[in-house]
């Protein structure tokens, strides 16, 4: 071991003048740099959130030349090196990761072998790498379970490194994968000096019953410049206090019920022990619909606390084939379920050999694991191995009760594959028009009018009745549809998420091997819905969002523009926002281990812009060449289009890329960046940074803004490096008002002569064909009139922007004005469709006389449009509130 010391200090050690403190936390070890900002910042503004014990300083300030380096550090690893090579375990006699572990290790060497209680244990692992003596050196992380098929996932830093089980391993979607030798991990300026290393472990198949880190993952890890040293021996069985806090709330999500299969509304998974109950309804014996034709209508909602968790769905189903149409509903209480059935109608068809198969089984296998057994013909038992058993019963007319198929095998959802025997079901005819049958995790009929249950069939949206104003209370539940509708588990993920919409992902995630492992999270639109979290108190929800957003970033640094599975999008972010919501929420709910946990990595995202999108001190959009085949426009103009989030919009019409470059200064991204270094600026404050050189961009980013606003025009405008100005005008024409770059006169006549202006965005002043305003495009461009996806409908993201900056130019009355009049109108938009259809839109027509949604009708972000209306009365209460305090921002 001293040898080893001695070898990785020579290599990598830098003489630095520092000052540490070591202090124990729950029987961590946490090292914390102290900072010249202590003694500028309050230890009570920098570290509120956090309760440790008294600090023990055990290392004392170090003043050394480089010639004494050597030995003073030999004779510290000397002390130290017995944590070496180690981490800290958790085993399980459950495959869930679940309740208390039967055994812990704080210092697990990882050569030991540990022995297994049973074969359907877990295991999770934790442990931390010191990565500050690396600055821009990579790390490429190999392991394999080969040799015994053992399911597994691990992530460094929160990259998902290795995997086995969940995924297809081919060489060419390995390379896809951070940390592979395609793509190492850069250590960079800004990254945190402590990395964790995170495992969950499922040793199947292991007939002596034993477990070795080494021997059955064969994990290594290796820099690009020192390939020879395995920094397992570097390892240590300690992570942050952020990280501990984290882990915390990822236990905390993963209990319940909920339809977190991202692909099926047709299954319920119980939550962490993966029971799943399913449905599917068939025209015949052989005949079933594994995929109906879902719905008209979906309006689920949640309430949510610390001690309970309540959520009800309610959609009907069409079968266009046999013109029936049913009525399904979820109520989730706490530990309790009920799913209930009612037809609606059935056109007069004779469906007498029209049944509903009910199944169960265990969901997330391999990472899962359970029996199913059958009581009677109207229950099924579901045995979670280490953990509880679940029981569902249906209550129902005698003779509705079927005996099982003969042919079974489609009594499941194609979407997902049983753990357990086909014919382990429970078989329902119809009910009549009308009535309803109920299947049920408790021991009574909930819709028994004798019932404390019945409750069951009240009128949905009740939930909000705490909401004063039916206005707001609509758009509460349309928020909350969209969320809840969304929300997913999958375990690459470690915690719930909500992506765009139910069924993304399988174009871009890596080849799965279970259905249910398919999803794709992009980055500015889930960072969004956190933050629409946040504003409608799902606080939890907001941070595990978030953090699951920011945490997807590649091995460059930066968030990319979708993550899925392990496959990324190596060659392009999207519009960076991650700093701006992570300071609405610290506003917010004044939680100061958020910030503490993803500032490195926004700073990190900010240094990738700088660094690799700045043409003539401008930001433009790119798109870069990857070292594997890729099938997703890298290093194309498409693939810079991507990267503006906006994929199509005629502001980049033509091809003008070069060099991994649009040869475009672009002013929405400009404004955005310079938004996140301000962003950080201001949290650098709350947890004691340096962040003098983020205030040093943001006056550079300020002066090239102003270079951008074309004169004639009356408006800020992309432009091109000859000096002429883009006539094609977007909302992103009014992002420089986020980081106050316009003056008065500028921002007064942006609104009068584009925002407010009829044949533009036509906000205030509108027309049939520009009704509910803020296109896309300005409404006087030539694409406006033929429409399309970014080149004319309307946008939730971009009516957030774009209110957040009218915010800040509220002394000025035409301004105020145009804020509270967008409001207005988008929220009017997004109701418009949620009373009639129930949807909520992907994107939505400008006319007024469109009758649905222009794309995907059910997409979280299309919410945005009716937040404006929450927004608009928060700001109403903050100014009438004698109690209410501004967060204190620099802008």
């Amino acid at each position: 071991m001293a040898k080893k010391g001695a070898d990785r200090t020579i290599k990598y050690w830098k003489i630095l003048v520092k000052t540490y403190y070591l202090f124990p936390y729950r029987g961590q070890t946490y090292a914390k740099k102290k900072s010249a900002q202590d003694s500028k910042y309050p230890k009570q503004q920098r570290d509120s959130s956090l309760s440790l014990p008294s600090r023990t300083p055990m290392v004392a300030k170090i003043v050394v030349t480089a010639t004494a380096a050597a030995v003073i550090i030999l004779s510290l690893l000397s002390v130290t090196s017995v944590e070496a090579q180690q981490v800290a375990l958790q085993l399980y006699d459950n495959a869930a990761l679940a309740g208390t572990p039967i055994q812990e290790l704080d210092h697990y060497n990882v050569y030991e072998t540990v022995h297994l209680p049973n074969s359907t244990a877990s295991i999770r692992l934790v442990a931390s790498i010191d990565v500050s003596t690396m600055i821009h050196d990579a790390i490429s992380v190999e392991c394999s379970s080969s040799a015994t098929r053992m399911p597994f996932m691990l992530w460094l830093d929160d990259h998902l490194v290795c995997q086995s089980g969940f995924y297809n391993s081919s060489s060419s979607n390995r390379y896809q994968m951070d940390g592979s030798s395609k793509t190492p991990i850069v250590i960079l300026p800004h990254s945190r000096k402590e990395w964790t290393l995170y495992g969950e472990i499922w040793p199947r198949n292991k007939t002596n019953r034993s477990f070795s880190l080494e021997h059955d993952i064969l994990l290594k890890m290796t820099t690009q410049q020192h390939p020879s040293i395995n920094l397992l021996s570097w390892l240590r069985p300690t992570i942050p206090v952020v990280e501990l806090k984290r882990l915390e709330l990822t236990k905390q999500l993963q209990s319940g019920w909920g339809l977190y299969n991202h692909h099926s509304l047709q299954e319920t998974i119980l939550l962490p022990e993966g029971i799943r109950l399913g449905w599917t309804f068939c025209h015949n014996e052989t005949n079933c619909e594994l995929e109906p034709k879902i719905p008209s209508t979906v309006l689920p909602r949640r309430h949510s606390s610390h001690t309970t968790q309540k959520e009800e769905m309610e959609f009907d189903v069409a079968f266009p084939e046999s013109s029936l149409t049913l009525r399904v509903r979820y109520d989730f209480d706490g530990e309790e379920m009920d799913l209930v059935f009612q037809t609606l109608s059935t056109n007069q068809e004779d469906h007498s050999h029209s049944s509903l198969r009910v199944w169960a089984d265990i969901a997330y296998v391999p990472a899962r694991s359970g029996t199913v057994e059958q009581g009677s013909a109207n229950s099924l038992t579901v045995h979670a191995t280490g953990l509880r058993s679940v029981s569902f019963t249906a209550f129902t007319e005698p003779n509705l009760l079927l005996p099982p198929p003969a042919t079974a095998t489609a009594s499941r959802s194609s979407r997902s594959s049983s753990s357990s025997g086909s014919e382990t079901m429970i078989h329902l005819r119809l009910p009549a028009p009308g009535s309803a049958i109920t299947i049920t995790t408790r021991t009574k009929n909930p819709t028994n009018e004798n019932d404390n249950f019945k409750e069951i069939w009240r009128p949905l949206g009740m939930q909000q009745d705490h909401i004063p104003n039916d206005r707001f209370r609509e758009v509460t539940m349309g928020i909350d549809a969209a969320i809840y509708y969304n929300l997913i588990y999958v375990p690459t993920e470690r915690s719930l998420i909500a992506p765009v919409s139910r069924g993304w992902g399988k174009a871009l995630c890596m080849p799965a091997l279970r259905p249910e492992m398919e999803y794709v999270i992009f980055d500015w639109d889930n960072i969004l819905v956190a933050y629409m979290m946040a504003k409608t108190n799902k606080k939890e929800l907001a941070y595990s969002s978030l953090i699951q957003t920011v945490r997807s970033r590649t091995a460059k640094g930066f968030v990319p523009n979708f993550s899925a599975g392990g496959s990324k999008s190596q060659d392009r972010s999207e519009p960076p926002l991650g700093a701006k919501v992570l300071e609405e929420i610290y506003g917010k709910y004044s939680e100061t281990w958020l910030v503490e946990l993803l500032w490195d990595d926004l700073a990190v995202q900010v240094d990738w812009f700088w660094s690799n999108r700045r043409l003539d001190g401008f930001i433009v959009l790119g798109s870069d060449p990857v070292a594997y085949p890729n099938g997703h426009s890298t290093n194309t103009m498409q693939g810079a289009r991507y990267e503006s989030g906006l994929d199509n919009s005629p502001m980049y019409d033509g091809n003008f890329f070069r060099n991994g470059l649009m040869q475009l200064y672009d002013v929405g991204m400009t404004s955005l960046v310079l938004q996140e270094c301000l962003s950080l600026v201001n949290l650098s404050k709350v947890i004691g940074r340096n962040a003098s050189e983020l205030e040093y961009r943001s006056e550079v980013l300020r002066e090239s803004l102003e270079k951008l606003w074309d004169a004639d025009d009356g408006v800020f405008s992309n432009q091109f490096p000859n000096g002429t100005y883009s006539k094609r005008i977007s909302p992103t024409s009014f992002y420089p008002l986020l980081g106050n770059v316009a003056s008065d006169a500028q921002a007064e006549s942006m609104v009068e002569h584009w925002l407010m202006n009829s044949t533009r965005f036509c906000i205030g002043s509108r027309t049939r064909e520009c009704w509910w305003g803020l296109p896309s495009i300005s409404g006087d461009d030539p694409a406006f009139p033929k429409l399309g996806y970014w080149r004319g409908y309307v946008w939730g993201p971009m009516s957030l922007l774009t209110y957040w900056a009218l915010g800040n130019y509220q002394h000025i009355p035409q301004v105020a004005l145009a804020q509270k009049q967008l409001a207005t109108q988008m929220t009017d938009m997004f109701l418009e469709l949620w009373r009639t259809k129930g949807r909520v839109c992907e994107n939505y027509s400008p006319h007024r006389d469109a009758t649905d949604c222009t794309g995907d009708k059910f997409y979280h972000w299309g919410a945005l449009a009716g937040l404006l209306a929450l927004l608009e009365q928060e700001k109403v209460e903050q100014l009438t509130s004698s109690n209410y305090t501004i967060y204190n921002r620099v802008s």
